[in-house]
Formats: C-alpha cells, structure tokens, sequence
C-alpha cells in the first residue's frame, strides 16, 4: 500500500467519488489578475472622418468667378490746340525772330542794332525822336503794337504807346461778336498762341472789373509764343531791357496757375480772334 502524506486526499476512482460525497465538488480557482498589465497596442485609425481643414473644391467644380476688374482713374485730358490762323502765325513767327534779333535777350536796348530797331518801334506809335536811347520811356506797348503790324493787323488792333488802351478796349468788347479781341478772366479761359497775357505794373492794382473804369495805369503784356504740357511761354519787350522770355505754368485743363498768376500780376487775357 502506497503511503499517504497526512492532510492529503486520497486519488484515484472510487476515493474521488467517496471525497466529492464527504466534501463536495472543489470550484475552480479564481484566475489571478495580471500585475501591471500592458496596454495593448492599437493601430492608428488616423483623423476622423469629417471636413479637411483646407477646403479642396471637387475635380469637376466650375472655376471660381474672375475677380472685379480695377477701374483706372479717369486720365486727365489736356484740351487740344485749335488750329490758328495764318494772322496768329505770322505773329507768332516775328516775335520768335525779334527774340532771336536781340540774342535771346542778351542784348541791351541801349546797344546798336537793338536802339535803332526800337526807335521803328516808337515811330509806329507817333513817336519817331525815341530809340532805345530813351530809357526813361519803357518800349513795351511799343513793341506789341509793331508786332500786330508786321503781321497784318491792317489797323484792327488799337495800337498805344501804353498796354491799358487797348486792354481795355477788348475788356469792353468781351462779348462783341467779331472783335478782334476779347478780354477774358484767368478763371474762366486757357491762353492760346497768339493771347496777350496782361498784367500790372509799378505797383498797379487794376483788375479785370475795376479797369475800363480806369483811363490810364500802368501795365504790361506778352504775347503767347508757345504751348507746352505745363506751361506757357510768352515774348515782350522791354523785359530785362530787351525782348526776351517768360514762362508761367498751367493748370491740367490749360488754364494758368492761379497763384502763379496773381504772383506774376496777371488780370486778364487778351484773346486773339484775327
């Protein structure tokens, strides 16, 4: 006979059968909880279904609307020159070549041949004894009054030995259909060639209502020789005591500066109808 440890259950056949009866049916032990168990290792599902951050428009969407075009500022549009008459021509071309006589205003009225040629400037005006040797006597209607002369005025500019009469006979005769001149305000036109561009002078201060109420002041006129973008050119004489250039600058529309202007003493325009 086999020996038994004490405290131990017989095995085998009808001895299991005999211990179930005394005891009963042993469970099962418990399973035992792991320690410290790892956490299993799950594949990435990647984002979640839903929008994309970016939106992507599908393949077969229609392409998106051409953005608004800019408009451009509207240019600004320099009126052009009206053709000029053979008159305006004629003057414009004498006072180009007196200009180039005096040596582009080099030369002094007092020098020879530039006092002989001012004294045929006085002799059209009724005064055939002053030269340039008359230096007290400023030559500038004068020379204006030759001018309209040599290009065939055929006495319809009123010539002077001094600018106001004839400033005011075209400031009179503004609104005369068919004068030979019309005196215009600065605000209200933009000098073409052949203009006489007027101003005051020695501390005048005419203007263009309070002048044909004056009979005589003292003044000055150039006549426009040139147009340029920015800018009119004018011929006189006795400007520098010879016959020489000057500029005043225009405003977009052809118009003079309005400061540049009234710096320069400038009243009225004399627009040229011949």
């Amino acid at each position: 006979m086999t020996e038994q440890t004490a405290g131990a259950r017989p095995r085998g056949g009808i001895w299991d059968a005999i211990f179930v009866l005394i005891f009963g049916r042993r469970s099962a032990p418990a399973p035992r909880p792991q320690q410290n168990p790892q956490p299993q290792t799950q594949p990435d599902p990647g984002p979640a279904p839903g929008p994309s951050t970016q939106a992507q428009a599908p393949l077969d969407a229609p392409p998106a609307p051409p953005l608004d075009p800019v408009t451009p500022a509207a240019p600004i549009v320099v009126p052009a020159a009206p053709a000029i008459s053979p008159f305006v021509q004629r003057l414009v071309d004498f006072c180009v070549s007196e200009w180039n006589n005096f040596q582009q205003g080099a030369l002094h009225e007092t020098r020879e041949p530039a006092s002989s040629r001012i004294a045929a400037y006085w002799a059209n005006v009724g005064k055939p004894e002053w030269s340039g040797q008359t230096t007290d006597q400023p030559w500038s209607a004068a020379f204006i009054s030759f001018a309209m002369k040599e290009a065939g005025d055929n006495g319809r500019f009123k010539k002077a030995t001094g600018h106001c009469v004839y400033i005011n006979d075209a400031i009179k005769r503004c609104n005369e259909e068919g004068a030979p001149f019309h005196g215009k305000r600065i605000e209200d036109y933009a000098p073409q060639l052949g203009d006489l561009i007027c101003r005051t002078r020695a501390g005048s201060d005419v203007t263009f209502e309070t002048a044909v109420n004056t009979p005589w002041y003292t003044s000055h006129t150039d006549i426009v020789t040139a147009i340029k973008p920015n800018e009119i050119e004018m011929i006189g004489g006795n400007v520098s005591q010879s016959v020489s250039v000057r500029r005043l600058p225009l405003l977009p529309d052809g118009r003079l500066e309005p400061q540049a202007a009234a710096d320069a003493g400038v009243f009225a325009i004399m627009k040229n109808n011949l």
